[in-house]
């Protein structure tokens, strides 16, 4: 066991290596992905705190967001203190993602009285390229404060478990709820904590080692007061689970891969999580959207289905020598399955790196314990402690130049096709921020263009996006949307005759028919009477020029 000089010096370089590694951050701007959603186009963000706004954070269905009322909350807070200026944002983020780290150390130390390998484990998660998107992206604040409240949760839980004391569990109930009210991730926590009662608590440890038959009441004793005790954690689970699928119906599902089959969903499921360990192992290349592949090649699934088999099938062979393995394994396995894919909604990715921000945590675990394991003599431990500072050195350096990724949107989105040229979704954004940043309308259309020949689907977006906006009573983010789509296809016909329809509604009559009268001479084939409606709205328009129309829903 170390001494509490070498506590003392372990969360001085965690907090100083960290703030080295993250410190430019505060240069950074926002981005135009989901940024604008959160804060610098959020009109109930920039009320501040009232009794309206408040409520509206709380609301289930007022707005297309997954429920998270307190990540709201400490934006209504930022704005009210700093306004527009992005720097605080990214200083409480920073301040936040330290403290996670912090905390991670203090329930692995205070729980397993080991000192180095707690350290490691907290400066893999404090400077690893990966969680910069976490850190450096504002609207990702829900994951941060997540992992805080849910990281306070578990400490809070050690303290139940060593003094057993009702005032702890309080905590433990008090801490879940607020990381769920500020992101629906760790709903996982009950199972999490049955983990911990294995390893490090080790409260579980006759119903880990073998015996025979006499033994298996004590056992399942042992089990069911375990899971017990965590019955209204795991009701609160349930509580959540209902609210996020019901706040989610707002959303909608955004499948423009199609890749709407259980089976490819599986698949993705497989190999993101082995992704995401190789994303871990080698972050080169870390795209803040990773497009779905058009398919999995067999071998791919098969060959991660079998790994992740062994590795789990190891994992269990060794519970008794090295219970690290399975806790770690199980963690990452458990805290990954609400991010994995298996049930989506809105615009999801195959992988994302802030996924990976918490069940992570559980691979740091095995690698940190079993370096300490194989290098317990004096000398192995110094060629453990110089790889380790060679290792971490280079993940910092990668997290510097990572945290510059993020500077606005032009370098993320950059970097994001630089680092997957197939990426429909960087190249659409990238064309809509020089398009409406820089007003370079012939950048703008090149790059619209490059993202429909990747995916000639994606230009439905822009249309579902268009009709969602209109029905808001947004007609200039409508009408936006409805451009972008024509810069991928001149003579788009559904666009034509929105943008006639969007015209009409803000009493631009001119614009209207002028729409209305591409939209009957496109070459586009028609569906669903697109021509004759436009040919109707066209004379109804001529015929009442004058008058003015209100808004109607813009259905089919």
């Amino acid at each position: 066991m170390f001494s509490n000089r070498s506590n003392y010096l372990a969360v001085s370089v965690i907090v100083g290596i960290t703030i080295l590694a993250y410190w430019q951050v505060s240069y950074n701007g926002f981005v135009s992905y989901d940024d604008f959603l959160y804060i610098t186009q959020n009109p109930e963000i920039q009320k501040g705190f009232s009794f309206d706004s408040i409520k509206w954070a709380f609301s289930i269905s007022s707005h297309k967001s997954v429920w998270h009322p307190l990540t709201w909350l400490s934006l209504m807070l930022d704005y009210q203190l700093f306004g527009f200026n992005a720097a605080f944002y990214h200083l409480e983020n920073l301040a936040l993602h330290l403290l996670n780290a912090l905390l991670l150390f203090f329930i692995l130390n205070r729980t397993t009285e080991k000192t180095f390998p707690s350290f490691l484990v907290a400066m893999l998660f404090a400077i690893h390229p990966i969680n910069v998107e976490s850190v450096a992206w504002v609207a990702e604040r829900k994951n941060l404060l997540s992992c805080f409240f849910g990281m306070a949760a578990i400490l809070s839980y050690v303290e139940y478990v060593r003094k057993r004391n009702i005032a702890w569990y309080i905590l433990v109930t008090l801490f879940f709820i607020l990381s769920l009210l500020a992101k629906p991730m760790l709903v996982t926590l009950p199972f999490l904590l049955l983990l911990l009662d294995v390893w490090p608590l080790n409260r579980m440890e006759l119903a880990m080692k073998p015996g025979n038959h006499d033994t298996w009441a004590d056992i399942g004793r042992v089990l069911r007061r375990a899971i017990l005790e965590k019955a209204p954690l795991l009701a609160i689970t349930c509580i959540t689970c209902i609210i996020t699928m019901q706040s989610a119906k707002g959303l909608g599902v955004s499948d423009v891969n199609g890749q709407t089959g259980l089976m490819d969903k599986v698949s993705n499921a497989l190999v993101s999580y082995i992704g995401y360990i190789l994303k871990m192992i080698w972050p080169a290349e870390l795209p803040v959207f990773y497009p779905f592949p058009k398919e999995y090649p067999l071998w791919q699934v098969a060959g991660a289905f079998l790994l992740l088999a062994a590795v789990s099938f190891y994992a269990y062979r060794e519970k008794q020598k090295r219970p690290y393995l399975l806790v770690g394994w199980l963690w990452y396995l458990g805290t990954m399955v609400p991010m994995i894919g298996l049930v989506r909604s809105g615009l999801w990715a195959a992988m994302a790196n802030r996924y990976a921000y918490v069940p992570l945590i559980g691979i740091f675990i095995m690698v940190a314990w079993g370096l300490e394991e194989i290098t317990r003599s004096s000398e192995r431990r110094r060629l453990l402690v110089a790889a380790a500072a060679g290792i971490l050195l280079a993940l910092g350096v990668r997290t510097f130049y990572q945290v510059k990724v993020w500077k606005n949107t032009f370098t993320l989105f950059e970097y994001t096709i630089s680092a997957s040229d197939d990426n429909y979704i960087a190249y659409g954004i990238l064309g809509d921020a020089y398009y409406l940043q820089r007003g370079d309308i012939e950048k703008a259309g090149m790059l619209y263009k490059k993202s429909y020949q990747i995916n000639p689907s994606s230009i439905e977006f822009d249309i579902g996006n268009a009709i969602g906006s209109y029905e808001k009573g947004d007609y200039y983010t409508a009408i936006h949307s409805l451009k972008r789509a024509l810069f991928k296809k001149n003579d788009f016909l559904p666009a034509l005759f929105y943008l006639g329809k969007v015209h009409e509604s803000l009493g631009k009559y001119d614009q209207a028919l002028q729409f209305y009268t591409l939209a009957q001479k496109s070459n586009d084939r028609d569906t669903d009477n697109f021509k004759l409606q436009s040919m109707l709205n066209a004379k109804r328009i001529s015929s009442l020029k004058n008058v003015p129309s209100s808004p109607t829903p813009l259905l089919r």
